[in-house]
């Protein structure tokens, strides 16, 4: 996929679901979801609400993370929320930036927010590199979150503008997801009574597997994009007696593209 974000990885599923084993899958979707602009696959219509990012975002995020609780590889698959990084030049001064533009978006484009509310409903694990280290790099102003000598700083992170860590940048989150790992163990084995752990069930783990009713997700929606694992939906033009099953799910009028088996 070009965009390494939640929606070219629900259109580029056949890449993951054809692994034959599988432990764990860290999502990290903190930056680039918010580069998302439309949602074609919905079948519905969302609302006002449906034509924003955020939407966007955690509505292409809650199929892949139901997709990967129903998955067997052989075994069930754990599953880790990885806030990795945020965009620098929302952040940044007058000299380097905008800042009225980027104080009228919710969450300065950043989609941690988002990644915590829907992991923490699905009771998936969520590591952050950004969550900690934004508030230590503007605590004392933008001036000084893009001052060279703050160790903290946006500069010293990214190797551009935008959301690239450099080399040292990428150490960090190296270290940031090992220690997050190390503690999530030791959290598991501190309820160590013999050989069980003392933690609650996982009803996604069960041989037939149970998952919470969707959030955002449609009956339709659900159905198709994630027990019947598509990313499209077939409709016949031809049919007219077929109209009313498929005029319901077609709730975006631009951006298609026609594909005909004849010249």
């Amino acid at each position: 996929p070009q965009q390494n974000n939640a929606q070219t990885h629900f259109v580029s599923w056949s890449q993951i679901s054809q692994i034959e084993t599988l432990d764990l899958v860290i999502m990290e979707f903190n930056v680039n979801d918010s580069f998302i602009d439309k949602m074609p696959h919905a079948m519905e219509d969302k609302g006002p609400e449906g034509s924003t990012k955020d939407y966007i975002s955690v509505w292409y995020n809650e199929i892949l993370l139901r997709r990967l609780l129903l998955m067997r590889k052989p075994d069930p698959v754990a599953i880790v929320t990885f806030n990795a990084d945020y965009i620098g030049r929302t952040w940044a001064p007058k000299s380097i930036g905008d800042p009225e533009k980027y104080r009228k978006t919710l969450f300065r484009r950043n989609q941690e927010p988002l990644k915590f509310w829907l992991s923490s409903l699905y009771e998936i694990p969520m590591f952050s590199a950004s969550v900690w280290m934004l508030p230590l790099a503007g605590k004392k102003g933008a001036d000084w979150q893009f001052n060279k000598t703050n160790p903290y700083s946006s500069i010293n992170f990214h190797a551009d503008r935008c959301c690239h860590p450099h080399r040292e940048g990428h150490l960090i989150l190296s270290l940031v997801l090992v220690y997050c790992l190390v503690q999530e163990e030791k959290n598991l084995l501190s309820f160590h009574r013999e050989d069980t752990l003392d933690v609650e069930q996982d009803f996604t783990a069960n041989p037939d597997p149970t998952l919470r009713d969707p959030i955002y997700l449609s009956e339709d929606e659900e159905a198709l994009y994630v027990r019947h694992d598509s990313n499209s939906k077939l409709i016949d033009f031809t049919d007219p007696s077929a109209e009313k099953e498929w005029n319901k799910h077609v709730v975006q009028n631009d951006g298609w593209t026609w594909f005909a088996d004849n010249r």
